[in-house]
């Protein structure tokens, strides 16, 4: 399970040079905007990224970027990692099991919930790497910026499909702040503000930020009679920035996160019977609801057969006739998550060719969760229920801390730059899960409970040491060809044991660690064709490791347990691109095309079958894909910008051996094939100085799989195609009050899509769907001093 960078706020968007020249960003945003020099007269202005560890303008890096703003952000109403995808083109964000357990997907590249391997997205903060257990409430973010293709060279750990980098907003030498307040259906009220503090010359500045968001939910759980999809989350934020001599500067953020409410909840699609096959596969789920919860059948909780529901085959035909948000999950879904974060940034230029830096931090996740894992009111397979620590659900724990120490700067001339260093990560991560199979039944003649058919916990920990070294170079050819090379070497160990009473270890498992050693590497050339185009060409190659899943073992041949491992997955890619930043008929235009091939070796997938997730390598993968993004501005008060992305992804050798058991893979999950965006922005000043803004956004993506067995074990997983169509409308500093005022709606047409599902039909033979928000209507009030 996978989660973005909590205890943060980010405003995102679909951010260009055009933008940036109709628009102001941020004062000490890593997407601020910066001069043009050498372009032609009249040329945008464009923002500022750090995909290499250093500022650079986005035309100029020789990779595929997308930068995101507060300003877009808010016009757009982005307020979870789920809003992301909207504005970038090639990532799908997509749920599992609930609104609380989301994992990117980017150009293919993911990670399977409960596979227990590290993220093929990684996240970071401030340059300090981040995972947490919640989503997310992004709030008082300077900028976001998303780096696709395989990373490692120089972001922290090792990915295979990108890095998401979030910068907090920095403290700044004025007074100020800003306060936000905003009521919509489904009595949603926020609150969202920051205050900056200048202290003295010695003591630097103080920056401190909060957001609070409460709403009911939009899912009406008739069985438990109860509403699901809320919120209930709070954040604050604290920022120092200290600058005591020339050249010094240290900044240290210190953050903390709740996040509750119930989650959005699952919802059963279908259940596999006994004999069905799926293209001549036998389909056999370990726990066969639909041999058990057959008609007569009689369970603890008397809403279901108040409801009229006779077996898991009648639930599904009559849910047929309830309304769309209308759901029967047997627990809560209650969520609690707490995030604490520690991070400092400390940067001296000890002489014009050197730049020493040093980051730091540390991040604390926990979480609880009562999740029904199968979306029906019938509980084959019940995590919690019982007394202990696990009684409510899951329960997960994640200590993670790092230290990176590092130099860069340019030599020979300026024609070198260089960066260099040294990076350590440690990670601590606990999972607690009680699990309880067929234990709601009743016995039709007694009346009396019919003790579950099984009863176990699960409890184990990993502890995760990663040292890395790595230089990066980008050396001037000519003035306007560059190329760029760099290497990383990473040791990573994973050691893995158990808690007291885990059933792994009651059966024989013991505990076991392996280390993988590789390198990472990458290059590019790149020409500036004009002041306007850059064409680049790159590739990289990356890895992440391997490990063990603690949910089941492997036996060895004289029948032994052993504890379920995988091994390290490894990728190449190859990226041609085009940057044009510039002026087409004297009307501002800019256009970003990527096109991209990468491979992928031993792919860490993971197959829920049995009573558990079982992880393990397909044989080998292929993505293929182009992506494009930009915008112009047909007359300076209206710009229209578009993005898409086209995937094709497929395994080429499907073939994996999980649990001394052969699988066939396919077709490939969590990635539609075509995706994309279409925005236009309207703005009119006024007379008494205030601005008019108004915006609409488009969204659209085909359908995608939530599974990777599909053609096989795994029939009827599929995410249909779906659009959504957003509106805003801003009155801002309303007669030069620094009052505004703006009013949204998302999901206008309020289109019935989902989210992502949880492929549980090995085991339960279920297969269960989340839903996505449905029209969220409100309006917000800022003041600015």
């Amino acid at each position: 399970m996978q989660c973005s960078a909590a205890a943060l706020a980010i405003s995102a968007g679909n951010v260009t040079g055009l933008e940036a020249w109709a628009q102001t960003a941020p004062v000490n945003s890593s997407a601020d905007t910066r001069p043009n020099a050498g372009r032609n007269q009249g040329a945008p202005e464009e923002v500022v990224v750090t995909a290499r560890r250093r500022a650079e303008k986005l035309s100029k890096v020789p990779v595929s970027v997308t930068a995101l703003s507060s300003k877009a952000l808010t016009e757009k109403h982005i307020t979870t990692e789920q809003d992301l995808q909207s504005s970038v083109p090639g990532l799908t964000v997509y749920g599992v099991n609930s609104s609380n357990s989301l994992n990117f997907s980017l150009r293919g590249q993911s990670v399977d919930a409960f596979s227990f391997a590290a993220p093929a997205v990684l996240t970071y903060v401030n340059e300090f790497s981040v995972l947490s257990d919640s989503a997310s409430t992004l709030y008082d973010l300077a900028s976001v910026q998303v780096l696709k293709g395989p990373q490692g060279t120089l972001f922290g750990r090792n990915a295979t499909g990108g890095a998401i980098l979030y910068q907090t907003m920095k403290p700044q030498p004025d007074f100020g702040g800003y306060i936000t307040g905003g009521y919509g259906n489904y009595d949603d009220h926020t609150l969202e503000g920051a205050l900056n503090i200048p202290l003295t010359q010695q003591l630097g500045e103080l920056r401190v930020s909060w957001d609070y968001e409460k709403r009911n939910g939009f899912q009406d759980n008739l069985l438990l009679r109860m509403h699901d999809g809320s919120l209930d989350n709070a954040g604050f934020r604290a920022s120092w920035l200290l600058h005591p001599i020339d050249g010094l500067d240290s900044l240290t953020v210190v953050s903390l996160q709740h996040s509750g409410g119930n989650s959005i909840g699952l919802k059963a699609t279908d259940v596999y019977l006994p004999g069905e096959t799926n293209n001549g596969v036998p389909i056999n789920p370990a726990l066969p609801a639909g041999a058990i919860y057959v008609p007569g059948v009689i369970v603890q909780n008397p809403s279901v057969q108040e409801l009229g529901f006779n077996g898991i085959v009648d639930f599904l035909a009559k849910q047929r006739n309830y309304g769309f948000y209308d759901i029967f999950d047997a627990q809560t879904d209650h969520h609690n998550g707490l995030d604490v974060l520690y991070s400092n940034n400390t940067s001296y230029q000890v002489e014009d060719w050197l730049t020493l830096k040093n980051v730091i931090g540390y991040h604390r996740s926990s979480s609880l969760d009562n999740t029904d894992i199968d979306g029906e009111p019938y509980q084959p397979l019940t995590i919690g229920i019982q007394d202990g620590a696990a009684a409510n659900g899951y329960r997960f724990h994640d200590d993670q801390a790092s230290e990176e120490f590092q130099g860069s700067g340019k030599v020979l001339d300026d024609k070198l730059s260089y960066i260099t260093g040294v990076y350590f990560f440690y990670g601590y991560s606990q999972s607690l899960e009680q699990l309880n199979i067929f234990g709601d039944l009743v016995n039709p003649v007694t009346g009396q409970p019919i003790p579950p058919a099984a009863d176990f916990l699960r409890s184990f920990i990993y502890f995760d040491h990663s040292l890395g070294t790595y230089a990066q170079g980008t050396y001037s050819i000519t003035e306007n060809l560059h190329i760029t090379t760099g290497i990383r070497y990473t040791t990573e160990t994973i050691h893995y044991t158990q808690g007291g009473g885990d059933e792994e270890a009651l059966i024989g498992v013991k505990p076991a660690s392996l280390t993988n050693a590789k390198p990472s590497w990458t290059g590019s050339l790149d020409y500036r064709v004009s002041p306007d185009l850059l064409v680049y060409a790159t590739t990289r190659g990356s890895w992440r490791a391997g490990g063990f899943n603690g949910t089941s073992q492997n036996f060895l041949p004289d029948g032994q347990p052993v504890a379920q491992s995988f091994k390290p997955e490894t990728t190449v890619d190859v990226e041609l691109g085009a940057k044009y930043y510039g002026q087409i008929f004297s009307k501002p235009v800019n256009f970003d095309i990527a096109l991209y091939d990468q491979h992928i070796w031993n792919v860490i997938r993971a197959i829920y079958f049995n009573d558990s997730a079982n992880s393990g390598n397909v044989a080998r993968a292929e993505v293929k894909g182009i992506e494009i993004d930009g915008s112009v501005y047909p007359v300076r008060w209206l710009q229209i910008g578009f993005s898409g992305a086209y995937t094709d992804a497929q395994y080429t050798n499907p073939i994996a051996s999980i649990d001394n058991l052969k699988f066939i893979f396919g077709p490939y999950g969590d990635t539609p094939r075509l995706s994309g965006s279409l925005y236009a922005r309207a703005t009119q000043d006024l007379s008494d100085g205030s601005q008019l803004v108004g915006r609409v956004d488009y969204y659209g993506q085909t359908s995608f799989f939530y599974s990777n067995l599909y053609d096989t074990i795994l029939p009827d997983t599929r995410i249909p195609a779906y659009s959504l169509v957003n509106l805003r409308a801003e009155w801002n500093n309303i007669r030069q009050t620094r009052l505004s005022l703006a009013a949204f709606v998302n999901n206008v047409a309020d289109e019935h899509y989902f989210t992502g599902g949880f492929p549980l039909g090995a085991v339960t033979g279920i297969n269960s769907v989340l839903e996505g928000l449905p029209r969220m209507y409100g309006f917000q009030l800022n003041y600015k001093f």
